[in-house]
């Protein structure tokens, strides 16, 4: 909050310029409270269970709320794409290095 409040005061932003300052408020201090029970959430599964289970369903739930956000969000754009087979092959082939790659680091 102090980082915020901080830049705002460097970059020179007008203070009360905002309509709604009330929401904002309470609209950054809901993510940072559910930012900070996600990270506890996290540390108590990864001590108590097994790191790889909470990877892998990190990497499952993550693809597919991220491809409803795309499929919401992005459409349009997704629908300008030229799709052809030189676009699949590269997806394809990042998508297996990533995974080779998370796999060998899970590993170490």
């Amino acid at each position: 909050m102090g980082c915020m409040a901080g830049t705002d005061v460097l970059v020179g932003r007008q203070q009360g310029a905002g309509e709604n300052k009330l929401i904002g408020d309470l609209l950054v201090l809901g993510g940072a409270t559910l930012y900070g029970i996600s990270n506890v959430c996290e540390e108590y599964i990864v001590r108590n269970l097994s790191r790889v289970e909470f990877l892998g369903m990190i990497g499952l739930f993550g693809s597919f709320f991220s491809g409803i956000q795309l499929a919401i969000m992005e459409h349009k754009e997704l629908l300008k794409v030229p799709w052809d087979w030189q676009i699949g092959k590269t997806r394809s082939c990042f998508t297996i290095a990533y995974c080779s790659e998370n796999k060998l680091c899970l590993r170490l």
